[in-house]
């Protein structure tokens, strides 16, 4: 008897559905031999890689970060042979975004952008980036100027600069560290006026060799240094104006009438006065003492320290007024062999005398001085001439005076 083969038509269904299960397995199975074989799980580094930071100029412009951070990040990626052995550095794209960022610490998250098919990250470096920001002020500072060396001989120098102020930029805590913004200039071997550019120099307040971190405006400013010298000079007023009413300017003393001035060495040698500036006399309205201190015209010259000078004025008005003397006052010379029998006319001389009211007040009869010269051949009854002046104590050249009787009657025996 013939034993009958199956068919696989004739399986029946449960053994058709182990058979497909069994074939599906080995097939797994088979690839994942395959797979692991030709196209194996692999591992590959990426060092070093360079951070994008989105953002950071636009932070910047308001903040500044205070400490050093990473600016790269290596990255291990898992997955197939076939997927990562094609990747190089650049298809890696770590980026930070700053719009997380704020004053005080912020930690950045690293994410990626493009990131490769059928890899996965295993390992980071880094995972984000720790940043110290501290918000950015403004200040502006006067320029300094250090001088090294000295000059020969009496001269010294000055100096001007031509951008007096600069701003400086950066953190708040930074910017509160500067001390000064200067130039130094060595003057050793100066001998005239130059100029030139320098650069500037931050100076922090702490001791330390670290500078603040903070940005000037401009990096050098352009100073001119001009050598000054010291000569006395004679004083100069200038008045305009009169005094108010009859008042009037009697006479003006300059103190000290020599001072002691520094200017620039190229000017001073045609410099021989220091000219004041202009007075107005025409806010003085009262007899007797003023004075004012002295502002001087020439911009370059300096008076040297502790010199103060004044001009003092006097002012007064003019005044008359009649003095009588007796006739016996009257010195009459030539008498030595004839004798004045008597003086008929006047019994008292009288004057007008004009002047200032401070010396006319002054003056009393004793004061004047009146002579008549004698013909000792002469007698009888006539007319004498006189002459009538004041004593040098009381005199003065503008006082005038006006003998109302121009002659003395005297009899001579």
């Amino acid at each position: 008897m013939k034993k009958k083969i199956k068919t696989i038509s004739k399986i029946k269904y449960g053994e058709k559905f182990t058979f497909r299960v069994v074939a599906v397995l080995f097939s797994v199975i088979l690839w994942l031999i395959i797979t692991n074989v030709l196209n194996p799980n692999y591992v590959k580094t990426f060092s070093d890689v360079k951070i994008e930071f989105l953002g950071e100029k636009l932070f910047l412009d308001k903040y500044s970060i205070t400490n050093k951070y990473d600016d790269t990040v290596s990255v291990t990626l898992s997955g197939r042979r076939n997927d990562l052995i094609k990747l190089n550095s650049s298809d890696i794209k770590p980026y930070v975004d700053f719009k997380d960022a704020k004053a005080g610490k912020s930690n950045l998250n690293i994410k990626f952008r493009d990131f490769p098919t059928n890899a996965y990250i295993k390992k980071m470096s880094i995972s984000n980036v720790s940043i110290d920001a501290d918000k950015n002020i403004e200040k502006e500072m006067n320029v300094k100027v250090h001088k090294i060396g000295q000059i020969e001989g009496n001269n010294w120098a000055e100096f001007k600069v031509e951008k007096q102020f600069v701003k400086i930029k950066g953190a708040a805590n930074e910017v509160e560290k500067v001390s000064e913004v200067a130039v130094v200039i060595d003057i050793t071997e100066m001998k005239k006026d130059t100029s030139g550019e320098y650069a500037l120099e931050i100076l922090s307040k702490e001791k330390s060799l670290t500078k603040p971190k903070v940005k000037l405006e401009i990096d050098k400013v352009r100073v001119d240094t001009i050598i000054y010298s010291k000569k006395e000079l004679d004083v100069e007023i200038k008045l305009v104006g009169k005094p108010k009413g009859d008042i009037e300017l009697v006479k003006y003393e300059v103190e000290p009438k020599k001072v002691l001035v520094s200017a620039p060495l190229k000017e001073l040698a045609s410099v021989k006065k220091i000219k004041s500036h202009y007075i107005d006399l025409s806010k003085y309205n009262e007899i007797g003492e003023n004075s004012e201190k002295l502002v001087f015209l020439n911009s370059n010259t300096k008076l040297d320290k502790e010199q103060n000078p004044i001009v003092k004025f006097y002012f007064d008005k003019k005044i008359e007024k009649v003095f009588s003397v007796p006739i016996s006052k009257v010195k009459f010379n030539g008498v030595n062999k004839v004798k004045i029998e008597n003086i008929t006319y006047p019994s008292f001389l009288k004057f007008k005398v004009k002047g200032y009211s401070t010396l006319i007040e002054k003056i009393k009869e004793d004061d004047f001085l009146i002579t008549a010269e004698v013909n000792e051949d002469t007698k009888g009854s006539f007319s004498l001439p006189y002459i009538c002046k004041l004593k040098p104590n009381v005199d003065d050249k503008s006082i005038s005076i006006e003998k109302i009787y121009d002659k003395i009657t005297i009899q001579l025996k």
